[in-house]
């Protein structure tokens, strides 16, 4: 997609550029954002493509003027953002574990080396909410921007029933390596049932009160159909000549 199809993305971009915290050379800022984004241009990637990270920006966009966020929140949120999924390998099991980890080194790696963002505290907050979107838990008391990024990226959970339906076929494709048996029951178990079993799904009120009984129903739908596909062993989930 053309640059302008990314309207927050961009104006995200621009700000950590024009902003005071980044104090690196403009088109040095410029390049590097622009070298992580191409990251989401991986061939492996269904869902976690820019697209994913425009739909992320563009809820946090509405949350960050919901909040009030002063430029020292809204920095660390778009690193946050632009970072959490930069590298995402879905090969292996040890690398889909430490996919979340190594992001934040890189992110903290060009904060300290391209970007030119010398405050430690930046460093420090942007890799801990990355670290943290692993299981999406953060303390919203003591982190109130971490909460909202963390939400602004759960946020397809609760989406309409079209788009979830996307969303899966998505996730499955970028999982096309494992057989369908085995991503079925890793799907189940590792993420739909420990999600949809937490006593809320999202950490911010804001968030629960518009997308948390949507997101409850679709998972618990989602499980449903798996059951179903384990218990039969065929794949009757997800269209397969999406894989």
């Amino acid at each position: 997609m053309p640059v302008h199809a990314y309207p927050y993305t961009t104006k995200y971009k621009n700000i950590l550029i024009n902003g005071s915290y980044c104090e690196a050379d403009e088109d040095c800022i410029a390049q590097t954002l622009d070298d992580v984004l191409r990251m989401y241009d991986e061939h492996h990637r269904a869902y976690h493509t820019r697209q994913h990270i425009e739909e992320v920006f563009g809820l946090f966009d509405e949350l960050a003027n919901m909040y009030g966020l002063d430029e020292r929140d809204i920095t660390i949120a778009a690193l946050s953002i632009f970072y959490h999924d930069a590298i995402y390998l879905t090969d292996t099991p040890d690398n889909i574990a430490d996919n979340e980890i190594n992001s934040a080194n890189l992110a903290v790696n060009h904060m300290i080396h391209r970007l030119g963002i010398s405050e430690m505290g930046i460093q420090y907050s942007v890799n801990q909410i990355i670290e943290a979107t692993k299981n999406h838990e953060i303390d919203p008391m003591q982190n109130p921007v971490g909460a909202l990024v963390i939400d602004s990226d759960m946020a397809i959970l609760g989406a309409d029933a079209h788009r979830y339906e996307d969303y899966k076929k998505q996730i499955r494709q970028e999982f096309s390596i494992f057989p369908d048996v085995v991503f079925y029951g890793a799907r189940r178990d590792t993420f739909l049932i420990p999600t949809v079993q937490k006593t809320r799904l999202f950490l911010t009120d804001e968030m629960e009160d518009r997308y948390g009984d949507t997101a409850r129903d679709n998972m618990m739908q989602e499980i449903g159909e798996l059951n179903t596909a384990i218990r039969m062993n065929v794949p009757t989930v997800y269209n397969r000549s999406l894989v």
